[in-house]
């Protein structure tokens, strides 16, 4: 079957919805959601990582938010 979108990578997934055998429309929008949850996935752990240095930074004697202040 003749690729109908350019993947930027094979995986298991790709080769699974090749054996689907589906019409090239059907195979086109599997494709392009793929396409979108691979691009989600990418900005999720962008994201998670961008948390990760900001937490990395903070000075160490901050008080978390909602922790309990004590009186001096």
């Amino acid at each position: 079957m003749e690729k109908t979108l350019k993947v930027r990578k094979s995986s298991e997934l790709y080769r699974k919805i090749n054996a689907l055998k589906l019409t090239p429309a059907a195979r086109e929008q599997a494709l392009a959601t793929l396409e979108i949850a691979e691009n989600y996935a990418s900005k999720a752990v962008w994201l998670f990582g961008k948390i990760r240095q900001i937490g990395a930074a903070a000075p160490a004697g901050r008080v978390a938010v909602g922790a309990k202040l004590k009186h001096q």
